[in-house]
């Protein structure tokens, strides 16, 4: 995805706040990359070493964490990519 921001009427402050709000963004979405990396990590863990694998006790479906996504309460919104390994 390519952002195209016209800064030609900008000023620096405007374009240094612009720079800081993205750097937030990037962090979040690294700190909800981090989390559901952990995440899908500990599943595997379980189920390879522990022989655990978590089930729904109402409709007996197994709990696979590649079919979760994130949702961030703090942005309200979806936070999905797909798992890297």
């Amino acid at each position: 995805m390519k952002i195209r921001v016209d800064t030609n009427e900008m000023t620096y402050k405007e374009i240094d706040s612009l720079v800081q709000e993205l750097r937030e963004i990037r962090a979040r979405k690294a700190e909800l990359r981090s989390r559901m990396n952990e995440f899908r990590s500990l599943m595997t863990t379980l189920r390879n070493d522990a022989g655990i694998t978590f089930v729904s006790k109402h409709t007996g479906e197994v709990f696979n964490p590649d079919d979760w996504e994130v949702y961030d309460e703090i942005a309200h919104a979806f936070y999905h990519e797909p798992n890297q390994d």
